[in-house]
């Protein structure tokens, strides 16, 4: 039986005898030459000699042909006989190195550094018959390495190394799915201790990531995060500064961030560019490389930020990557440098609204795409990221010429990107906007088809285009286009927020989802469908807060039938929201999603937790009617559902309000209310601030909440004895900027306001309302916590503060207050008071909503945020009321899926929530909070109803001062 390692292929002899035979022919060369200057006959004979020698080594119709042709001139000259002696014994030692070498152990090694000394000539000549030639070599010394030779998992990975080369340059996955497999061999091979394994993990996490850029495959870049995530936990050194030997570290991260929207990861990629540009000395060439990799993950850490302090330094660095690059980089690195720095120029432009940083921008894109050589499969996203540079250059500039290159260059990059090509759809935004701008709304319809067709691109930006889809069909009046893609859109919703995911996360996947709940309320209203638009406000909004509802679902029927698999579902739901691992949470959901099935087999239960219908939803407007309000592109709506079999849904039309003219009045009031609030500004100016507040306040009247509740009927305040009516609001997208409940003509006494006409309350879905109701009631009498935190760390005193916790004391002797509340003395406390009030600072973080937090003793090491506020699972506790600022302010990107403290307390258990739009005054609060709880008499259950009279009341008093009143708001029961 032959070893394999006895079976050497005629590449591997050759190899191995050509530069061992050098020696011997110089020797022959030197012999004849000498002996036939001294005994004569022709000195050519020598050299002829070697040369068909050196034929006869291959073997075959060579040796032959050259045994035959010294046959020939030996005859031919006879004199010089001698020369057969040298020649007999070169002829003889190869043979003889070949027959002895199957005995002879196999130089693995040897034939190794062969191969590496190839590898390296064809990375640095970059000439593609090298890059061939060392696959060729390590290909040989892997088929004659034993599987338990030590060597071999080195083998193994230099070839992984040699074949992501040669992909590379022959653009062929065949060859990556090879270096994949033998990568994967290497680390099967590797000791987990073996000092070289987070090496071979790198390579075999490049080889990954490159398969995933051709294929798509989810997985095998879930791999590839994987094998960094254990190179980076291994890495030598705190600061992670050894992360700069490993290079290639970042992209597989950046990639899954742009698959996940994970922002924890986004962290992890700036640490490691960081670390790896730190780790690379000035002069090393990569340098270039690794700075325009910075300005990419710090753009990208920018991208939600509230402040620009990323974005700076991602320009400064983009600048010198930019200076580098011009001296001393090639065509494919210049381009990499310019298209990220203008990318940058575009976020600080976009922010700032200044023209001439998007012009710079522009520029730089330009010089991207002057550097991508035409054969380069990346000059398509250059063109794509131009087209959109220059979209965002012609709403600022408002100049054709910009709008006219931005369609002809998308024009030019959906001509280069492949038919199929996710990429497509990058450049399908910016060119559909251009084209609707210069009015060719035919060819950007022709657009929109083309991209949504792509199945394998990221769900959200399939959505996106879907939304403009329907958009373009409901302007062209093809409703059952419209309707079909809206349908489509939502299919694909679940691909969106991974559950691999933390709820923070989650949500602002969830926020790519703006604007869809929108067109579609406006498409199924068109069709004359309410019901289903209604149905679909409530599929399309609040997604991770449905799903985090679904956890905790009564499941009181299902106990009744099986107690034990009821028992398993809210134990996994549990774990799934205390789950820190992104591979235990998605292990934790995947067992979710196959208890659910169980309990759906049972009887009577198979359409537990499924999205309710109109039927359903309907049942929850019996104690008043829910009004979603929508702004679309031509018109708004309201859209009032009310427990009516016959009629569920009625429609009223909103001319006036368009999403333009939304957001125009949303920012008003925004500036507004910060003049008015603002020490630094003078008295003229905050009162002209307040009347500009006040002007808002009316128009929100005129255009909304007066024709909607002139449909319900109230068209009147109650008489004096009477019940008030109810009236719960549910704004939808840019509306949830503007505070329905204080609509009106406030200066005109004339009750032509909202508070004048309704007690309104606020849910962010139908759903939620729904389990505010389910809560249970506590049957003990009541209890109130007082959390009153006047002095945070880092934070300016709130004198009000300690003055407001002693007159709640006042009204309820037997009130609990905290000495020094802290994050896990307050989380320990709501639990055991049905009543719980916080009168601290607030601070609503638009950047991260889910890091919205209250300021406790303990705040800069223990924020009690959104995120650890909705973790909380409290039973029996009904109303929350939160004297702190901005507790239900967020952005617009994240308006639908309610992520602020308010929910946050919604979520953890209370069935009524008290908070505020924007900052209160600290006089005020004390005022308000007080005449609040001596309305409510400890009586949660008329919480909206004491909260609507008290600020009433106030407003009474301040009727030219909204910043004193009409941040207030209640949301729940």
């Amino acid at each position: 039986m032959t070893n394999e390692a006895d079976r050497i292929p005629a590449e591997a002899d050759w190899a191995l005898l050509r530069p061992g035979c050098g020696p011997g022919f110089s020797a022959v060369l030197i012999i004849a030459f000498i002996v036939t200057r001294v005994v004569g006959g022709p000195q050519w004979l020598a050299i002829t000699l070697v040369v068909l020698t050196s034929m006869s080594i291959g073997g075959g119709l060579g040796f032959l042909v050259s045994l035959y042709a010294i046959g020939m001139l030996v005859h031919a000259t006879w004199g010089t006989w001698w020369l057969l002696l040298p020649v007999a014994l070169l002829i003889i030692r190869p043979h003889r190195v070949i027959t002895t070498r199957a005995a002879a152990p196999f130089d693995h090694a040897r034939l190794w550094r062969h191969a590496r000394k190839l590898h390296t000539q064809a990375i640095r000549s970059k000439r593609l018959d090298k890059v061939k030639a060392s696959v060729s070599v390590f290909r040989q010394v892997v088929a004659v390495t034993p599987l338990t030779h030590p060597d071999r998992p080195k083998y193994l990975i230099t070839l992984c190394d040699a074949l992501i080369l040669l992909a590379n340059s022959v653009d062929d996955v065949e060859l990556v799915e090879e270096a994949v497999r033998v990568g994967r061999d290497a680390i099967r091979l590797t000791a987990p201790d073996d000092p070289s394994r987070t090496t071979y993990l790198a390579v075999l996490a490049r080889a990954l990531t490159i398969l995933y850029t051709r294929n798509r495959d989810e997985e095998v870049l879930e791999e590839a995060v994987r094998w960094v995530r254990e190179v980076l936990s291994s890495a030598p050194g705190d600061d992670g500064s050894k992360v700069g030997e490993l290079p290639d570290l970042a992209f597989p991260l950046y990639l899954w961030f742009e698959l996940t929207g994970d922002w924890t990861i986004q962290k992890e990629l700036v640490r490691i560019t960081r670390a790896v540009l730190a780790a690379t000395d000035r002069e090393d060439p990569m340098r270039i490389e690794r700075m325009a990799n910075l300005v990419a993950a710090l753009a990208t850490e920018d991208s939600r930020s509230a402040n620009t302090a990323a974005l700076e330094e991602a320009i400064a660095v983009g600048r010198e990557a930019v200076a580098s690059a011009d001296v001393r980089a090639d065509r494919p690195l210049r381009a990499m440098c310019f298209a990220n720095l203008s990318t940058a120029l575009q976020m600080l432009g976009r922010r700032t609204g200044d023209v001439a940083v998007l012009r710079e921008a522009v520029e730089f894109s330009r010089r991207a795409v002057d550097a991508t050589l035409d054969d380069d499969p990346g000059l398509g996203r250059r063109l794509a990221a131009l087209s959109a540079a220059l979209q965002r250059l012609g709403e600022r500039d408002d100049d054709e010429q910009v709008w006219e290159e931005a369609a002809r260059v998308g024009r030019r990059a959906l001509a280069i990107l492949p038919g199929n090509s996710t990429e497509r759809s990058l450049v399908s935004v910016p060119l559909v906007n251009a084209l609707l701008h210069l009015g060719l709304a035919e060819e950007a319809h022709e657009v929109l088809g083309r991209s949504v067709a792509i199945v394998g691109q990221p769900a959200a930006r399939r959505i996106a285009a879907l939304r403009m889809a329907a958009d373009l069909e409901l302007r062209a009046g093809d409703l059952r286009q419209a309707k079909a893609k809206v349908e489509l859109a939502v299919t694909l919703i679940p691909r969106v927020a991974s559950p691999r995911l933390d709820w923070a996360n989650r949500g602002d996947q969830a926020s790519a989802l703006t604007g869809l709940a929108t067109t579609a309320a406006a498409v199924f209203v068109a069709a004359g469908e309410p019901n289903r638009a209604v149905e679909l406000l409530e599929q399309t909004r609040g997604i991770v807060l449905a799903d985090l509802l679904d956890t905790r679902g009564s499941l009181t029927a299902v106990r009744a039938t099986d107690a034990k698999l009821a028992r398993k579902f809210a134990a996994v739901g549990k774990a799934i929201e205390r789950a820190e691992d992104p591979d235990e949470r998605a292990e934790l959901n995947r067992r979710w999603t196959e208890l659910l099935a169980r309990i759906r087999e049972l009887p009577g239960h198979a359409d537990f937790l499924l999205t309710p219908l109109i039927a359903q939803l309907r049942g929850e407007a019996r104690e008043g009617p829910i009004v979603y309000v929508t702004a679309h592109r031509e018109s708004g709506h309201g859209l009032i559902l009310v427990d009516d079999p016959d009629q569920p849904v009625r429609v009223v039309k909103l001319p006036e309000f368009t999403h333009e003219t939304a957001a125009e009045q949303a920012d008003l009031l925004r500036d507004a209310r910060r003049t008015a609030s603002a020490s630094n500004r003078t008295a003229a100016e905050r009162v002209a601030a307040q009347e500009k507040m006040l002007r808002v306040l009316g128009w929100l009247w005129d255009a909304v909440t007066e024709p909607i509740l002139a449909e319900l009927g109230h068209d009147a305040t109650p008489p004096a004895g009477e019940p008030w009516p109810r009236v719960w609001w549910c704004p939808v997208g840019i509306t949830a900027s503007l505070p329905l409940h204080a609509a009106g003509q406030h200066t005109r006494r004339s009750g032509d306001t909202v508070l004048d006409r309704v007690v309104s309350s606020y849910t962010p879905t139908i759903r939620a309302l729904g389990h505010a109701r389910a809560s249970g009631r506590a049957s003990r009498s009541p209890s109130m916590l007082i959390v009153a935190v006047p002095d945070a760390p880092d934070s300016p005193p709130l004198v009000g503060v300690t003055r407001e916790a002693e007159l709640l004391q006042e009204l309820f002797p037997n009130a609990v207050r905290l000495p020094h509340p802290t994050h896990d003395d307050v989380a320990e406390a709501l639990g055991r008071h049905r009543i719980a009030h916080l009168a601290c600072h607030g601070v609503a973080d638009l950047s991260a909503p889910a890091e919205s937090r209250l300021l406790l003793h303990d705040h800069l090491d223990r924020p009690l945020s959104v995120a650890t506020i909705a973790r909380l699972r409290l039973e029996h506790c009904e109303l929350a009321y939160l004297s702190a600022c901005s507790t239900t302010d967020t952005t617009r990107w994240h308006a639908d899926e309610a992520t602020h403290i308010t929910t946050a307390f919604q979520l953890a258990g209370y069935r009524s929530v008290i908070g505020t739009l924007w900052p209160i005054n600290d006089h005020a609060a004390t005022v308000v909070a007080a005449d609040f709880y001596t309305r409510l008499a400890g009586d949660t259950d008329v919480a909206a109803t004491a909260l609507h009279h008290t600020i009433r009341r106030h407003r009474d008093r301040y009727p030219r001062l909204p910043t004193q009143w009409a941040a207030y708001l209640h949301t729940g029961t």
